[in-house]
Formats: C-alpha cells, sequence, structure tokens
C-alpha cells in the first residue's frame, strides 16, 4: 500500500487526523487498519444477519413446514453446503479418460459445425 493510498483509508474511511495518522509507525497504522476492517465486515455480517432474520420471520406464516434462517438465505460465512467435488467422483481408467476425451471432443466439433449453419441461415434470412 502506498502512503497515499493509506492517507486515503486513514483520513477518508478511518475519519483520523492527519495529525494522528502522521504519528503513527506503518506497523501501528497497519494494525488500526486492520482492526478498523473487521470492524466494518463485523457490521456488515450483522446487517446481513439481521435482513435474513425478518426475512424468515416474515416468511413462517406463509410456509408449511418450519423456516430456518439459513434455509431462506445462505450466506457465505455459514457452513458451507455439501457438494460434489473430484474428490468423490470414481476414478477412471485410462482406457475410460481416452473415451470420455474423445465424446468431449465430439460434441465440441458437432457444436462447431452447429455455429457456421446458423448464422448462414441467419444471414440468408435478412438478405
Amino acid at each position: 500500500m502506498t502512503v497515499r493510498a493509506a492517507l486515503g483509508v486513514a483520513m477518508g474511511c478511518m475519519h483520523m487526523s492527519l495529525d494522528d495518522f502522521q504519528t503513527l509507525r506503518p506497523a501501528e497504522f497497519i494494525a488500526a487498519a486492520d482492526a478498523w476492517q473487521s470492524s466494518q465486515d463485523a457490521d456488515v455480517r450483522r446487517s446481513w444477519e439481521i435482513a435474513r432474520t425478518v426475512a424468515a420471520i416474515l416468511l413462517q406464516p406463509h410456509a408449511r413446514r418450519r423456516l430456518t434462517v439459513r434455509s431462506v438465505l445462505q450466506l457465505p460465512w455459514d457452513a458451507p453446503v455439501a457438494t460434489r467435488s473430484s474428490q468423490h467422483a470414481p476414478a477412471l481408467t485410462r482406457e475410460q479418460q481416452r473415451r470420455r476425451f474423445e465424446e468431449v471432443c465430439g460434441r465440441l466439433e458437432e457444436r462447431q459445425q452447429a455455429v457456421p449453419s446458423s448464422t448462414a441461415s441467419v444471414a440468408s434470412s435478412v438478405s
């Protein structure tokens, strides 16, 4: 971070005076900026938590089953939803990999051949 950028954060975002900024050593400013950023992140997170709680409360009378705030809106800091990953995919043999590659290449060629014919029909319909 440049001094100019640090000054902008200090005075513009953290509402520090120029004198306060100038008396800080770089390590002190970094610690203050980190604490300020953590505070900002907590404020944003709190706002989102409130919004999804209100949404769940408003939706509950219209739902047949009990709603949870996480079922209404999944937020990035919630526990991740189980997704299919390459770790759970079955291992393919060399021959299966080759056949899969050829299959994908064949589909790609079909798509590439289909594109010029569709553009040609569009061009002829415009003329």
